[in-house]
């Protein structure tokens, strides 16, 4: 069984509803995150001579590729969409927490049920390894809501969340921006935000269990 689709590009997805509060700090995170990645990887014109140009090491991977998107909550759909990316990162708000961001790679876990409020992450992820035989890599960024009232704005404990959200993502980029990439995206190396980051032991993540 393969581990993941041979490709290099990470899939960012954010869960929420905008409208409820701090449930919309995946949605924001994604905006925010397209912003930034496209300030990040806008490089001058190269006046590199191409015959005196070095050539690319063929035993390192390349540099990851981003896609952002974000939904209301996950559905059966969702196990063929992770299956075309290497890496996956669902981002998702929780009340049960303490510490403004936490990570965790999630494993498969059968499905108990089908419903029409949305699937448990772990959930899509068995249907993508029954049904189409790929497991890509998936972690849950945690981040804590406080608030999650039907037209109410983000909290300063959200925007917080948020902020130490987007920090852990400028870092992980900047590694892999200014280097070679010898073992893709990693997101368990986190090490320069790990005061913000515990394994979620303490209750559910993200809203699941």
């Amino acid at each position: 069984m393969s581990s993941h689709p041979s490709c290099a590009s990470v899939l960012v997805q954010g869960i929420g509803n905008p409208l409820r509060g701090d449930d919309g700090l995946g949605p924001a995170l994604i905006e925010r995150l397209q912003n930034l990645w496209q300030e990040t990887t806008l490089e001058p014109t190269s006046t590199v001579d191409p015959d005196s140009a070095v050539e690319p090491d063929s035993t390192v991977e390349p540099k990851p590729t981003f896609e952002f998107e974000w939904v209301y909550q996950l559905q059966v759909e969702d196990a063929e969409r992770w299956i075309h990316f290497r890496e996956v990162v669902l981002v998702d708000a929780h009340l049960r927490q303490t510490r403004p961001i936490e990570l965790r790679e999630l494993q498969a876990r059968p499905l108990s049920g089908f419903s029409t409020h949305g699937l448990e992450p772990a959930g899509v992820l068995a249907l993508a390894k029954t049904c189409f035989k790929v497991v890509p890599r998936v972690h849950l960024l945690s981040l804590r809501g406080v608030d999650f009232t039907m037209g109410a704005p983000l909290s300063g404990a959200g925007e917080a969340s948020l902020g130490a959200a987007l920090e852990w993502f400028k870092a992980r980029w900047e590694q892999s921006l200014t280097g070679p990439i010898a073992r893709g995206w990693n997101f368990a190396s986190a090490a320069s935000v790990h005061d913000h980051i515990q394994d979620g032991r303490n209750g559910a993540v993200g809203g699941f269990e």
